[in-house]
């Protein structure tokens, strides 16, 4: 068990499946209407944050430190729901609004 820890409730509540990125690792979860996860995130040093960068496609996250991405008791792998998405996503490196190392 890390010594501090935090975690963000993600609901996709649009009608299409929504794909959320976790950064800089590039773990993509792909939330279906109306479904739910929680990302925790963890760290032996200090309290966890974060950054959330909106898209037209996606949802980036960006934590520096060990996360899991949850529903209830299951951990969600990499790629949930991947083959859902009919639209495919362009990755977030792409997105002109991500924060940037000089931000």
């Amino acid at each position: 068990m890390s010594k501090y820890s935090t975690k963000i409730a993600i609901w996709n509540k649009t009608r299409t499946p929504r794909v959320f990125y976790v950064e800089p690792c590039g773990n993509d979860y792909t939330l279906l209407p109306r479904e739910k996860a929680e990302l925790w995130i963890f760290s032996e040093t200090e309290l966890p944050s974060f950054e959330i960068v909106e898209n037209d496609k996606c949802t980036s996250i960006f934590c520096m430190a060990d996360f899991k991405m949850m529903q209830g008791d299951r951990e969600l792998e990499c790629g949930h729901n991947r083959d859902s998405d009919d639209d495919p996503v362009n990755p977030p490196a792409s997105n002109p609004d991500a924060p940037s190392e000089s931000n």
